[in-house]
């Protein structure tokens, strides 16, 4: 019976929900008294008197009001409101500490119009328009577990009323209940749940606690530091005791540290690390010499993985390798930030005034060069915060004729707590050369020779061979990695002459691509070398180029007359040689094309042949595309965007008769449809005999059957 009752009462508040929109929507007040209560501009829902303090025995009545309702609309933003008042149902859950106080009477104040004065000690009169307001539920259960409800829900109160019932604004109370002290401790008058239900939409309140406590009972509250608490390292808790002028007794401060951990101490203060990162409930209670205990106060403590590092330190072109006095050196550094909040930090740059291990850099001596301040921002699922800070050194502070590495180590701010401080630190991956006479030195850093067609982004390159009268073009990408600016003399040999010769001016520590040129040359096999100079300094490089002459393509076809559907055409290219001394012949390629495929170049072949030697039927009269590509051991093959390669390719018209037969376009061969004609006219001929003899025998049968009869 009383699950059935339950269910019931579950199907009523599903159906008031629909049509009142019982949804929850009460933010906690902020609000510290009455006298802040009365003056917001929204509905506030709050236990009055909000501080009770009655002696052990007594018996108190609190009361629980509606304050502030309007019919105006609240705009959450732009596509959504919620009403601040005409009130058309409730649905409180309400809580208190049974240890403490306990449960003698309620009074549901419903409808108004029953209790149209105030109700003690409410100075408002009773809630909801209407003669009959429907119950939902009145239900109290000191023990707490309701069905359908939280655990610690021990008032179930819910009203509502329907149209043609009027919306009720302005201020009510909703219910008073009595309790009966029978502790001396602190207990809260609790909302677990408000829900308040307009005619649409749903109302838009805070709400707001009210406490019993005690006279001289000890109020407990705590701080913690560091504010964001970092996995593994300890948080120090500090425990503050007011309204209590009797000492805590040993082991008197309870904390429950929300991870499993509780201790029980004698003094404030209190020491406790997090093994796991995440958000925890960390709870505090005191109980005095003579036992009073306080009420447990509760905060929310989010642990954190704080962790910085430097990943990487990059040092610009001018410093890569020497440098001379009075150059600047641009450093930078990249931060990495693992955790999950924006940290700030302060970024340290040194140079070694020792030998550098880089297994163990820490243990060399570092002087300091400068330091910056700066934030990066934290992760975030798919990307990971970082931030590049920058330094500078002029080289004239290094002593000469040394070599240096640089350090940049990272410092969070606050310092302590991070996870791991291994990773804060880096060398950067080279170390510079500090001089004080001029060092010529030119670098090669890269040198291609190849065929371009085309420019910019969408040009075509082949590297070579090249075939006869194709270009070659060169191109140079020079590096300075001396000590002053160069005019750098640049020669270019084919087997040892001289093809062409320039100088480019470059600036300390720059890299320069050279404009490519291109230069025609003759048949056979080039030692291509490049030789670049500045003062005493001399950098080579060699590439192999080799120019050949293309193959010639000779084809027959027999027989020289081709009737469709009767001639097996042979296609022959015996007769192809590679007019280069090394060179040969490695594949032939045929691709048959229809007469109608007068852009044969753009479309694919009806079939495609391999071989030197092929034989292909034609099937219908016309003029057909017979097209060979050939490929050589050097793997050249026809490209139409290489012109040089024409000669890899040949095309052959073919002409087909047609006779008896002979393939229609997209039909059959006529000598079929000849065929077929004359099978039908000799069928229907055929049927025709048959109809007309019958025709004369017929009546004659006729009549000699009747001369019978």
């Amino acid at each position: 019976m009383k699950s059935g009752k339950t269910l019931s009462l579950f199907l009523v508040t599903i159906m008031l929900t629909s049509c009142f929109g019982f949804i929850n929507l009460t933010p906690t007040a902020t609000a510290d008294d009455q006298g802040l209560i009365t003056k917001s501009s929204y509905p506030i829902v709050y236990v009055y008197p909000q501080n009770v303090t009655t002696p052990v025995g007594e018996n108190f009545t609190i009361a629980v009001i509606g304050f502030n309702f309007t019919n105006r609309v609240f705009y959450t933003n732009t596509s959504s409101q919620r009403q601040q008042g005409n009130l058309m149902g409730f649905d409180i859950k309400f809580t208190w500490d049974p240890t403490i106080i306990k449960y003698l009477k309620h009074t549901v104040t419903t409808p108004s119009s029953v209790y149209p004065a105030p109700n003690l000690p409410s100075p408002y009169v009773g809630v909801l328009n209407g003669t009959n307001p429907l119950q939902i539920m009145d239900y109290v259960n000191e023990s707490g577990h309701m069905p359908e409800a939280d655990p610690e829900v021990r008032a179930w109160f819910a009203y509502a009323t329907m149209y043609p019932a009027i919306p009720q604004n302005g201020n009510c109370t909703f219910f008073t209940m009595t309790f009966q002290v029978i502790k001396s401790g602190e207990s809260p008058l609790h909302f677990v749940g408000c829900d308040l239900a307009s005619d649409d939409p749903p109302i838009y309140s805070f709400v707001r606690d009210g406490t019993y406590r005690t006279a001289g009972v000890p109020v407990a509250d705590f701080t913690y530091q560091p504010k964001l608490p970092v996995l593994n390292r300890s948080v120090n808790f500090t425990a503050t005791v007011s309204e209590n002028t009797s000492s805590i007794r040993s082991s008197g401060y309870m904390w429950d540290f929300g991870d499993g951990n509780k201790e029980n101490v004698s003094v404030a203060t209190v020491l406790h690390a997090y093994a796991s990162e995440g958000v925890y409930s960390v709870n505090l209670k005191v109980v005095d010499m003579f036992g009073i205990e306080s009420a447990t106060v509760s905060q929310s403590l989010k642990v954190i993985v704080r962790d910085l590092q430097v990943e990487k330190v990059e040092l610009p072109p001018i410093a890569r390798v020497r440098v001379a006095p009075m150059n600047i050196i641009n450093m930078s550094a990249t931060i990495r930030n693992f955790g999950p909040v924006v940290e700030n930090f302060t970024a340290h740059t040194y140079f070694n005034t020792s030998n550098v291990d880089l297994a163990n850099p820490l243990a060399a001596s570092w002087a300091f060069i400068d330091s910056v301040d700066s934030s990066v921002t934290a992760w975030q699922p798919g990307a990971i915060g970082t931030k590049t800070a920058y330094a500078s050194i002029n080289s004239s502070f290094l002593p000469p004729m040394a070599y240096y590495y640089f350090l940049v180590n990272v410092t969070g701010i606050p310092a302590e707590s991070e996870k791991n401080v291994t990773n804060n630190y880096m060398v950067s991956p080279t170390a510079i050369f500090a001089t004080n006479v001029t060092i010529h030195d030119v670098l090669i850093d890269s040198y291609i020779c190849q065929l371009v067609v085309g420019s910019g982004a969408s040009a075509k390159r082949w590297y070579p061979p090249l075939a006869e009268g194709e270009k070659t073009t060169f191109r140079l990408t020079i590096r300075n990695a001396g000590t002053d600016n160069e005019n750098a003399g640049i020669k270019l040999y084919s087997n040892g002459t001289v093809l062409k010769q320039f100088n480019v001016t470059l600036g300390l520590g720059e890299s320069i691509a050279v404009a490519d040129w291109t230069e025609t040359l003759g048949l056979g096999n080039h030692n291509m070398t490049i030789a670049v100079q500045a003062g005493n300094s001399v950098a080579n490089a060699t590439i192999w180029v080799r120019i050949i002459k293309t193959p010639l393509i000779q084809v027959s076809i027999t027989p020289s007359e081709i009737v469709a559907n009767q001639t097996l055409a042979t296609f022959r290219a015996n007769g192809t040689i590679h007019q280069d001394a090394g060179g040969n012949v490695t594949s032939w390629t045929w691709g048959i094309y229809r007469p109608s495929d007068s852009s044969w170049e753009l479309t694919d072949p009806i079939v495609t042949l391999q071989g030197k030697t092929v034989a292909f039927n034609f099937t219908m009269e016309g003029n057909w595309t017979v097209v060979l590509i050939i490929t050589d051991n050097y793997g050249i093959t026809f490209d139409d965007q290489r012109p040089g390669s024409n000669a890899y390719l040949r095309v052959e018209r073919v002409s087909v008769k047609a006779t008896g037969g002979g393939e229609t376009e997209g039909g059959l061969p006529l000598m079929y449809i000849i065929a077929i004609v004359l099978i039908v006219v000799a069928v229907v001929a055929a049927g025709l005999v048959i109809f007309f003899r019958r025709r004369r025998v017929g009546p004659t049968i006729v009549k000699k059957e009747s001369a019978e009869t």
